[in-house]
């Protein structure tokens, strides 16, 4: 067992989906970057195992898939019970650059072989459906091969060049003047211990 000190410009706690894109974003600003995950970024995660759907608009021109239609949808399903700005600003305004983005990537949100978001009936997957609540906006789910969407920004990360430490389990949090500057954690194979010193830290540690 041996200790490590590791220092970086982010430390980004968690390889999750959302650890993956806070260190792609931070890299493509020319941060250095540090992520830390508990398990094999390539499939750790809530998202590890694939999504097959997403929750979205897609202005495809059906009157139901709209900004408008998906805010309410926001709005009802949590029984009003949510700040409408916050998701107006980091959710409905967004939604059309993370679809851009995520394709850019290589993440297949449209049909290969009809190249749009609306179903090919060649392959069953890629398609948009409603999922009805009674008395409520109808809540638009678009169906894709999210299979590997872990894997591919897993990758994406690596080919920018943040540092991955991976079977780390992170243990506390440092802190100076009221800002986190670091963490600590274990590596949960062999044992040695790891503190990490950032200018900038965040946590995607999620749930999972």
């Amino acid at each position: 067992m041996a200790d490590r000190v590791v220092s970086t410009d982010v430390l980004v706690l968690g390889g999750g989906l959302a650890g993956c894109m806070a260190a792609i974003r931070a890299r493509e600003q020319g941060a250095k970057v540090t992520v830390v995950d508990k398990a094999a970024t390539q499939r750790s995660g809530d998202a590890g195992r694939g999504f097959f759907f997403y929750n979205s608009y897609f202005n495809t021109g059906e009157p139901w898939d709209t900004a408008e239609t998906y805010r309410q949808w926001w709005r009802d399903v949590r029984h009003g019970l949510v700040d409408m700005k916050v998701v107006d600003a980091v959710v409905i305004k967004t939604q059309p650059l993370v679809q851009q983005y995520l394709e850019k990537m290589g993440v297949p949100l449209r049909d290969p072989r009809a190249g749009s978001f609306q179903e090919d009936p060649r392959t069953g997957r890629y398609r948009l459906l409603l999922s009805p609540e009674p008395g409520k906006v109808e809540n638009p789910r678009f169906f894709f091969r999210g299979e590997n969407i872990k894997t591919i920004l897993a990758k994406r990360m690596q080919e920018l060049g943040a540092q991955v430490i991976e079977r780390v389990q992170v243990t506390s949090l440092l802190t100076a003047d009221g800002r986190v500057i670091g963490a600590t954690g274990f590596h949960n194979r062999d044992g040695d211990f790891y503190t990490f010193k950032a200018k900038a830290v965040v946590l995607a540690l999620g749930s999972a």
